[in-house]
Formats: structure tokens, C-alpha cells, sequence
């Protein structure tokens, strides 16, 4: 497969610790000190803070 692969083997679920809207994210980044912006009210917050849970492909 070409660049990119499958992302359903690395898909993070994570809540927005302010509004609770759900998105995906690169499973890499629960590991990374890097914030993630809530794609519906723009908080900021580390993966970790708001894990759902792993997302894996079958």
C-alpha cells in the first residue's frame, strides 16, 4: 500500500475535555506532548486527557 497505509490501525477516539464532542486523532499523539484542537469549540488539551478508546481495523 502507498503512503498513508490503513489509519484505522492507528485511530485514537478521544472526548473534548470542555464540550465533550467526540473526533479521531493519530494514535501517536496520546504518547506525544502535543495538544489537540476540538474541531467543534477549539479547546486545547493533550490526547491522554480526553482517551476513548483504540480503534482497530479488522
Amino acid at each position: 500500500m502507498g503512503k498513508g497505509g490503513n489509519l484505522g490501525d492507528s485511530i485514537l477516539w478521544v472526548n473534548c475535555v470542555s464540550c465533550s464532542g467526540s473526533f479521531y486523532c493519530e494514535l501517536d499523539l496520546l504518547h506525544m506532548d502535543v495538544h489537540l484542537i476540538c474541531p467543534f469549540c477549539e479547546t486545547e488539551f493533550l490526547a491522554k486527557a480526553g482517551a476513548q478508546k483504540e480503534s482497530t481495523a479488522n
